[in-house]
């Protein structure tokens, strides 16, 4: 072949795959990608309207400050609660038991209601009647309820208001008061005896009182319904306490409280030849629970706690034979096999 046919043959065969090229890339060289079609946006789903709303403008999106919220043109009328108003109180009971004629109708403030502002708190003694009713109440929002006895009573929100609510009748409903128990055992499981136990109410204007038993367990019998403060030993610096209990009726079982290892310490008061004294009073303080004040019976002989490890201060005192005093380590892992002795002397 000549060196003239070899170039003719080369340029033929890049010539060839020229073409090749041109036929996989349709598009020029340069050019961008190949734009696709638009297609068209879904079509928005149809709104409901209510025909007989009245649209308004919520001022979301607008510049400047937003519009007042349209309250009731009623709630803006100073009026609504001025006067007085009327209200039809009866007892009901669903245990059938007989109903109190001596009752308390109690009527508060409504708390965030609107007119509590308004409301008078009172108290309407009623006698001989298991109904009350009385016209003279001022237009306000009350909480009404019923203190009879030791009956519990399911309260009721009220609105006097006008136009139309200053005449209201309903039913007081009375329920027999519960029952809130629980149990006291030290740090080994162990139930604790002849601890006190407080139940203070939530505002403070109620405090009760109980006492462990043999097995540790307690009882606040006829409690009324309400928010306590369960503590135990003490009021102030209780060994244990739950401090957010809502008891309502008819009963309520605590879970268990745990105190330190606890036990008691016997005593012996005797007079200056080594009688023992009966009647003779003996004062403790130092035992983590309480200030305990306790007499002597038989032979001179009172038992004290009980309480937990520490120093404990013993004050014996007889008008006749005179006073003693002792202080003592108090362990009751370690318990005394002998009583510990006061001498009185005048």
């Amino acid at each position: 072949m000549t060196r003239a046919g070899g170039l003719v043959a080369v340029l033929g065969l890049v010539g060839a795959l020229f073409v090749g090229w041109k036929l996989l890339n349709p598009e020029e060289a340069g050019a961008g990608p190949v734009a696709t079609p638009p297609t068209s946006a879904p079509a928005a789903e149809p709104r409901l309207e209510n025909p007989e709303a009245t649209r308004v403008a919520s001022g979301v999106g607008v510049e400047g400050p937003r519009p007042l919220p349209a309250y009731p043109r009623e709630l803006q009328d100073p009026t609504r609660f001025a006067g007085l108003g009327r209200i039809e109180a009866h007892l009901v009971t669903k245990s059938g038991a007989a109903l109190p004629t001596r009752w308390t109708l109690v009527l508060e403030p409504a708390p965030f209601r609107i007119g509590a502002e308004h409301a008078r708190a009172r108290r309407i003694e009623v006698e001989n009647s298991t109904m009350l009713l009385a016209s003279d109440i001022q237009l306000g929002s009350y909480t009404v309820r019923a203190e009879a006895g030791e009956w519990g009573c399911r309260p009721h929100d009220i609105e006097l208001r006008k136009p139309d609510l200053i005449d209201h009748v309903f039913p007081l409903e009375l329920y027999e008061r519960g029952t809130l128990t629980g149990r006291v055992v030290d740090a080994r499981g162990l139930p604790v005896e002849g601890l006190a136990v407080f139940a203070l109410s939530r505002t403070g204007s109620d405090v009760r009182e109980s006492r462990t038993v043999a097995d540790g367990s307690f009882a606040f019998e006829r409690l009324p319904d309400g928010d306590w403060r369960v503590r135990v030993a003490t009021r102030e610096n209780p060994l244990a306490s739950l401090e957010d209990v809502t008891f309502l009726a008819p009963s309520l079982h605590l879970r268990d409280f745990m105190v330190p290892p606890m036990g008691s310490l016997e005593v012996r008061v005797i007079d200056e030849n080594g009688v023992g004294l009966v009647g003779a009073l003996i004062e403790a303080s130092g035992l983590a629970s309480g200030a305990l004040s306790v007499t002597t019976g038989p032979d001179g002989l009172a038992r004290i706690g009980p309480g937990v490890k520490g120093d404990l201060s013993l004050q014996a005192t007889d008008a006749q034979y005179g006073h003693a005093e002792a202080r003592v380590e108090f362990d009751p892992q370690a318990p005394r096999s002998e009583p510990v002795v006061l001498k009185l002397r005048l």
